[in-house]
């Protein structure tokens, strides 16, 4: 929890004392600018796994090496069926797992949903458009995405699809559908299977760019203009499984990418570089693409440079010295572990004597109430991002003088015990701009009693900014910002006796130092751990600490 009441200098502030020196690069150097591509998944080793019945896709878009088997199995034989259609390049990758669903088993590709009739013998396309239909998506699928609304045939009026003359007739108004579009028509009609693979035409539209057939099973594009979808004039295939995905039409539990397999000859290797107590530490791992959990907690790997890492927090209560973080793979195959050593430095902090807390203040400082708002934080900050959303340093949200730090300890009259403060507090004038720290996604807007007015901020890979006692918020859940954009103004909400901002920083769910990531030196965006572990090396034995903040 935190402690945001020296928004106007409303603390008595005293030095108790500096412990380890961290040891810091010049403030210019602060600021160099980094390249985009810092974190990114070059470094991964291959993702795919191959054997003669099973196939592991890493999953598209993501950085993080997760993705989704494709198996021949007794149930269903989706690997046969999918090489058999074309393999990546008909039907993309895989986007889900295995489901169950009204007796029929399914898998989900970029470009189609396969489905298995349980004791069947072959795989289908399911009738994924029709499906979109029944949900009530015409209208977004219109706007969003060109595909032409489903209209019924004045000329199937009367006919029973059950009925096998009646079929044969509707099948043939359906076809009439083609003629409108040669070079569609030869595409569909040149595939044997394409009463099962696309289902029957259901409607046309030329939209100008680009004219598209809506099939019961797929959407069939030919563009018409260069560089901005498909090849110009050719008869393609629309990511139909993705847009089932992004309307909701798939469970969401079977969307959940799997980690790699352990595959043989894997190893698990890993270093970790020294941190101090209330920061993360970088752990360096190889030899395996598998993903990793570090100290029983799900971590999601990313690329500095060469190297595949894993980001970890340090309680702020850790102990000096030196620990141990015990490393499993997690997912199909053998558990491999591994040991690695960090070096836990001692937290720099300061002690302050709050003054003035009476009246309606003295109710915010009730445990309950600070448990309450506590409980509805971690609730917004517990999804984890599977792919990084910030590639650079953070930068300060405002620009004003730091009134207090991560870690400082607080009396006040109200309490026993000594209050930890777990972020840090900006001075500012009401109405200030709140510029977000880093890229990302809002998770959440609040309005909470010891925070105030709330704006928390997903950077992905369980990494999370919560910025505090806004008087106005200027975005809302779900926007996506770049770093800089305004998301608020400062205010003076919830427990706060002055204007400031307080901004925290999150690592799955732990409070850490927001210094950690304003810092390029502090997680080494960019620089492979060997040269890092260099210039460790190369530090002064005894730095000079930094000059008391006033």
């Amino acid at each position: 929890m935190h402690f945001g009441l020296c928004g106007r200098g409303r603390c008595r502030r005293r030095r108790i004392h500096l412990l380890a020196p961290v040891a810091l690069l010049a403030a210019a150097l602060l600021l160099i600018p980094q390249p985009a591509a810092a974190l990114s998944t070059g470094c991964l080793p291959s993702l795919e796994y191959a054997a003669a019945d099973e196939h592991f896709f890493a999953q598209t878009g993501s950085d993080t090496g997760l993705g989704f088997f494709v198996r021949d199995d007794a149930d269903a034989r989706f690997l046969s069926a999918f090489r058999a259609g074309g393999g990546e390049h008909a039907l993309g990758y895989p986007v889900s797992r295995r489901f169950l669903q009204d007796g029929f088993i399914y898998q989900a590709f970029q470009k189609a949903i396969l489905q298995w009739p349980i004791g069947g013998d072959r795989a289908n396309y399911a009738n994924t458009v029709d499906w979109l239909g029944r949900i009530g998506a015409d209208t977004d699928l219109y706007a969003q995405r060109q595909v032409p609304f489903y209209f019924p045939l004045a000329a199937d009026r009367g006919l029973d699809p059950a009925d096998p003359e009646d079929f044969a007739h509707i099948v043939q108004n359906h076809l009439q559908l083609l003629a409108v579009d040669e070079v569609i028509r030869e595409f569909f009609l040149k595939e044997p299977r394409w009463l099962e693979l696309y289902g029957l035409p259901v409607s046309y539209e030329d939209f100008g760019p680009v004219r598209v057939l809506r099939s019961q099973r797929q959407i069939i594009q030919v563009w018409n203009v260069p560089g901005i979808g498909g090849p110009v004039g050719q008869a393609v295939l629309a990511n139909t499984g993705d847009i089932a995905k992004e309307f909701g039409l798939l469970p969401e539990s079977a969307t959940d990418p799997i980690s790699p397999p352990v595959r043989p000859g894997d190893a698990l290797h890993a270093a970790a570089l020294p941190a101090r107590a209330g920061s993360p530490t970088l752990v360096e791992v190889s030899g395996t693409a598998a993903q990793v959990r570090a100290a029983g907690n799900p971590t999601v790997s990313f690329c500095i440079g060469d190297s595949q890492h894993l980001l970890v927090p340090i309680p702020v209560d850790q102990e000096p010295g030196a620990t141990t973080l015990d490393l499993e793979t997690i997912g199909a195959g053998p558990v491999l572990a591994e040991s690695v050593r960090v070096e836990i430095e001692e937290l720099e902090y300061e002690t302050y004597e709050l003054v003035g807390v009476t009246g309606d203040l003295e109710l915010l400082f009730d445990p309950e109430v600070e448990a309450a708002d506590k409980a509805a934080l971690q609730e917004t900050v517990a999804p984890v991002t599977l792919r990084p959303l910030f590639a650079e340093p953070f930068q300060a949200p405002v620009p004003g003088r730091v009134t207090a730090g991560f870690g400082d300890r607080r009396t006040v009259a109200l309490r026993e015990e000594m209050l930890l403060h777990l972020g840090i507090d900006y001075a500012g004038d009401l109405d200030d701009p709140i510029l977000a720290p880093a890229p990302g996604t809002v998770a959440g807007t609040l309005d909470l009693v010891i925070y105030g007015r709330t704006v928390v901020i997903d950077h992905g890979l369980g990494v999370f900014s919560v910025l505090a006692h806004l008087e106005d918020f200027s975005v809302e859940p779900g926007d996506r910002v770049a770093a800089g954009d305004e998301i608020g103004t400062v205010g003076s909400t919830g427990r706060s006796t002055g204007p400031h901002l307080h901004w925290e920083v999150h690592v799955f769910g732990i409070p850490v130092d927001p210094n950690s990531f304003l810092d390029p030196d502090s997680l080494k965006f960019g620089v492979p751990l060997a040269d890092r572990d260099a210039e460790l090396e190369d530090e002064p034995a005894d730095p000079q600490p930094p000059a008391t903040v006033g």
